[in-house]
């Protein structure tokens, strides 16, 4: 499926496409959960509740998180904007939980576990299948939809093959100096062979 966009194309299913979404059970029985971590600690020991107080929560900013997706109607999270799926699998949610969880430093609500903005409005774009596969293609549609959409920060919490990521660090970066954005990265390798970038 195709959609056009101001003289481009971007290839991808958007929300309203896919409908009657059905949630793989089985398959969330199996996530890890982090019951015995304390998950206040981060943003106390980060300060997070100074700027807070000084009314800077993420209000306005829009943030694109590549990843695994995310449930339309999770309860921690008050500012899903848009959830795009650019994988072959015909789904928005979340199978794996990585995506989730992820946004989840970004935007909760939780008490328990709260976000560093939890007023941030969240566009997740998911790039990987319940499989953990995902395409060089995915990724480059879904980088130029996120530019047409004005995203102030994207986040890639994933593990890529360096000469892939190099690429399409490249790519992202062209396109973002010709606008005057920024692009912050943390890059570190395992083995010589990956390359894990935030």
């Amino acid at each position: 499926m195709v959609k056009k966009k101001k003289g481009g194309r971007l290839r991808g299913k958007f929300s309203d496409e896919i409908e009657n979404e059905k949630v793989d059970t089985e398959r969330q029985t199996s996530r890890r959960h982090l019951n015995s971590v304390d998950a206040t600690v981060m943003p106390e020991h980060l300060e997070a509740q100074k700027l807070w107080n000084d009314g800077y929560s993420g209000q306005e900013v829009h943030v694109a998180i590549f990843d695994t997706g995310i449930d339309k109607s999770h309860k921690h999270f008050k500012n899903i904007d848009e959830r795009t799926n650019w994988t072959s699998e015909n789904q928005l949610h979340d199978g794996l939980g990585h995506g989730t969880f992820v946004a989840g430093i970004v935007a909760s609500t939780s008490k328990k576990c709260p976000g560093f903005a939890p007023d941030a409005i969240i566009h997740t774009f998911r790039v990987f299948t319940n499989e953990q596969m995902s395409y060089t293609s995915w990724f480059l549609d879904a980088f130029n939809y996120a530019i047409f959409r004005k995203m102030n920060l994207l986040n890639l919490s994933i593990w890529f093959y360096v000469y892939f990521s190099l690429f399409v660090l490249e790519k992202k970066k062209k396109k973002d100096q010709s606008k005057s954005k920024q692009l912050c990265e943390w890059g570190g390798k395992k083995k010589k062979t990956y390359t894990h970038i935030t």
